[in-house]
């Protein structure tokens, strides 16, 4: 899944300086990125050939987002990506403690965990490469992750089909494995034009319980969801 950027916390009241150093990166790496759109700016990939320029922009807005172009993707040199994954990096290490907490937390103890669901790469690329915005929007993820699966489930895998359904290696509840067992939601085997899984929900079955745990239940199914 590629996941949507949420808005950031806010910052401490020391991170004036922060921003300043914000605009500076994302100065150079827009320079960086205007050089290299110049070179390739007649090279689109084959799926957009075909595609008016106003349809191209539309597709990938569409697909990556408003400041992503989807060509980036495959012509961003190794020497930029090092650049910028360094940089996310370094931004990390200058977000107050409570808000990349979490995320550091999933470097120490699920780091296989981390490179597979939240890739810095995905982040980079899901913010046109300004790492700091990156940089927010990954430490973001880590911290809902702890929100909806608390401090006991936030570093283990999503696995929803295991044969114990009780297992406690998991991060999800029986009761969210349940819902997502009865098949109310699910994802469609075709994705859309553009590679996106579809999600599906069935009406007639029931995606929630009957106790005052529904929103919590409810919140992890969807996560899985959207993730897996």
């Amino acid at each position: 899944m590629s996941p949507t950027p949420l808005s950031a916390t806010g910052m401490a009241a020391a991170s004036d300086d922060i921003h300043e150093t914000k605009l500076d990166a994302g100065d150079e790496i827009t320079r960086d990125l205007d050089q290299m759109l110049a070179h390739y700016d007649g090279n689109q990939g084959p799926e957009f050939q075909s595609q008016t320029s106003t349809a191209t922009l539309e597709a990938e807005r569409d697909v990556l987002g408003l400041h992503s172009p989807v060509r980036l993707r495959q012509h961003l040199s190794d020497n930029m990506l090092v650049h910028a994954q360094q940089g996310l990096q370094d931004a990390v290490a200058q977000l107050p403690v409570t808000q990349r907490q979490a995320y550091e937390t999933a470097v120490a103890q699920a780091p296989r965990i981390l490179e597979l669901e939240s890739p810095p790469s995905r982040f980079l690329r899901a913010t046109g490469y300004n790492y700091w915005m990156a940089a927010e929007s990954l430490c973001q993820y880590w911290n809902l992750r702890l929100e909806v699966f608390g401090p006991e489930g936030a570093y283990r895998p999503l696995t929803a089909f295991l044969e114990d359904p009780e297992a406690t290696t998991q991060a999800l509840t029986p009761a969210a494995v349940q819902v997502l067992r009865t098949g109310g939601l699910s994802v469609a085997a075709t994705p859309d034009q553009f590679g996106r899984p579809i999600l599906l929900v069935d009406r007639e079955r029931r995606i929630i319980c009957d106790d005052k745990e529904d929103e919590g239940t409810r919140a992890q199914a969807i996560f899985y969801i959207l993730q897996v």
